[in-house]
């Protein structure tokens, strides 16, 4: 069995008793026993005065149940001691006491739905109480407290739903849904034929040109550093015949000045072709066997005699 505990927030307060009409009964009650030592004492004499007793009694435990909230009891002795027959600064009391107890008292209605949908052939009980089927979905009174709602339905498992009814509050909706048990979900059906090729994998390779333009870069490098060591030697033995240099001389220099100057110019935009051609590489998707083929480089070498270019090749 299931439980379905609910909370309701509500707003309590309890009317004071009143002192003043106590006190009219006590002296209404002793004018009445003084007339009764008088010698008056008929039979319809007594019967008023059994009847004047049972407004008392209705009036003092009405406020007593009133005050504990048993507030459905209270509405009995109140109006049992509102009646015609009672002394009038009674009724006036009592009248008052249930309309007061009209407002505070809780009112609820139960329904019972299987799969979203109403059903009439539920049994519910109240708080241990069976409920007449009539009574499902009309409005229903209440003591203010914790209640218990519990129904029952071929075919389920019992459904209990606890409610906490607070002074004041009206219209509650108790609703206790069964739901039908849903069917297995189906397998999948195996598929046929064959089976499904390894997950692509994205990768970013690197292009062939760009390794070719750091070639370029290094070797433009290489040269300007070497043209220029030999430049710088020849001007230094230039400084040493001013003025009578001979010419063929200085137009060596300037030449070895020359082709380091250009080599340095090619290097660099070799170099910035190469950041290009990299950054902007083209992604692929390839598939997990691909990527793990024998992969081939290009490879820039530098040895002690120079400069050059590798393949590589990597299983």
């Amino acid at each position: 069995m299931r439980e379905q505990p609910v909370r309701i927030a509500g707003r309590l307060g309890v009317p004071r008793v009143s002192i003043v009409a106590a006190a009219l009964l006590l002296s209404s009650l002793t004018r009445g026993a003084a007339a009764e030592k008088g010698g008056s004492a008929d039979a319809t004499a007594d019967a008023g005065k059994a009847q004047r007793h049972e407004c008392a009694e209705a009036y003092e435990k009405g406020q007593e149940l009133r005050a504990s909230e048993h507030l459905l009891e209270a509405r009995l002795s109140f109006t049992a001691c509102s009646r015609p027959e009672c002394p009038e600064v009674l009724t006036k009391d009592c009248l008052r006491w249930l309309d007061d107890l009209e407002a505070r008292t809780p009112t609820f209605a139960i329904a019972v739905q299987r799969d979203g949908e109403p059903v009439n052939t539920a049994k519910v009980f109240l708080d241990g109480e069976a409920l007449p089927p009539e009574k499902l979905g009309k409005t229903l009174n209440a003591n203010p407290g914790l209640h218990e709602v519990r129904a029952e339905l071929d075919g389920f498992e019992p459904l209990t739903k606890k409610v906490q009814l607070l002074q004041g509050q009206h219209l509650v909706d108790i609703t206790i849904g069964f739901e039908s048990p849903k069917p297995p979900a189906a397998k999948p059906l195996p598929t046929t034929g064959t089976a499904p090729g390894p997950a692509p994998v994205v990768s970013s390779p690197t292009p062939v040109l760009t390794y070719v333009l750091l070639g370029v870069a290094v070797v433009g490098a290489g040269s300007f550093a070497t043209f220029g060591t030999i430049g710088h030697s020849k001007q230094n033995t230039l400084d040493t015949c001013k003025p009578g240099c001979k010419k063929a001389d200085v137009d060596a220099r300037d030449q070895d000045y020359l082709i380091g100057d250009i080599s340095l110019a090619v290097g660099t935009a070799a170099l910035i072709g190469a950041g290009v051609s990299y950054f902007t590489r083209p992604t692929q998707s390839v598939t997990a066997d691909t990527a793990n083929a024998p992969k081939r480089d290009l490879a820039v070498t530098h040895t002690a005699s120079g400069w050059g270019l590798s393949y590589r090749s990597t299983f």
